[in-house]
């Protein structure tokens, strides 16, 4: 994950949470008879390059299984990357957990044996989106603003499409970039006033997420933020509390109701790191 560069914050709080969730895990005395992790973060400044380089240093130091989901272009190095190196050294296999990477591609043509999917495919995290709208009557029209990188395109195309069918009202599209790179939304909150829109729709996360909703609360941008990345830790921690509510960010959120013990192992990791519940 990038440890360092304009996603550092995003990248530390996944590794947090997996240290954390293993560690919880070798408190109990590990799996298979005491077997226990070793939770190791190596920084690919989310550059596909880097992450290369660190997916030959973990199979030098034996790693066995490599997590990662910021960024679909990394998760096809990583995959494309363990597929050779499997093929090469065998009784040494490494093998993929994407908790994320937001590309449809990772469970289709990218799909790999030594390789699992954790995160829902963009087009169910959109329709479980628009269903809540829908039951919080949140109406459009609707304006969209996503990273213009291969994610960020199949969110704007694949929400259009659902909007569509769903009869929603598509008020303007923008497409950001380079990511991580512009400064000021002052412009393009202006663009979002002027067209009429009640909601803005976004598949954008970490700096570009954090400038958005905070340029629109101080422009006084009177919409629902819909954001599939918005209860990120570091983006609430950065926009702050007041900012946070005052943009109005409802996402989905992946829970299983029968899961009793999902909430507590979340209070548990906000207490162990940060306080995030007030946020």
């Amino acid at each position: 994950e990038p440890l360092s560069g304009p996603l550092a914050a995003n990248g530390g709080d996944i590794l947090e949470r997996f240290q954390f969730l293993f560690g919880r895990v070798n408190d109990a005395g590990g799996v298979l008879d005491g077997t226990k992790f070793e939770v190791i973060g190596l920084d690919n400044g989310w550059d596909v390059e880097k992450t290369a380089q660190q997916m030959q240093r973990a199979a030098d130091e034996g790693v066995d299984y490599v997590i990662n989901g910021i960024g679909p272009q990394h998760a096809t190095a990583i995959t494309n990357f363990i597929r050779k190196h499997n093929r090469r050294n065998e009784g040494q296999e490494m093998a993929f957990l994407a908790h994320s990477a937001g590309d449809n591609a990772i469970t289709t043509q990218n799909c790999d044996y030594y390789q699992a999917v954790f995160d829902p495919t963009v087009e169910m995290k959109l329709n479980a989106l628009i269903s809540g709208m829908q039951e919080l009557g949140i109406a459009g029209p609707v304006f969209t603003i996503n990273p213009d990188f291969s994610f960020g395109q199949t969110v704007d195309a694949s929400f259009k499409d659902l909007a569509g069918k769903a009869g929603i009202e598509i008020a303007g599209s923008e497409m950001i970039a380079p990511f991580g790179q512009v400064q000021d939304f002052t412009p393009l909150v202006a663009r979002i006033k002027a067209s009429g829109a009640k909601v803005v729709m976004t598949g954008n996360f970490g700096p570009d997420l954090i400038r958005l909703l905070n340029a629109s609360v101080d422009s006084g941008l009177d919409v629902q933020f819909a954001a599939l990345y918005g209860p990120d830790p570091s983006t609430m921690a950065a926009v702050g509390a007041d900012k946070f509510a005052a943009a109005k960010v409802i996402a989905p959120f992946e829970y299983d109701e029968n899961d009793t013990g999902g909430v507590p192992v979340l209070e548990e990791l906000n207490v162990t790191y940060r306080d995030v519940a007030k946020t």
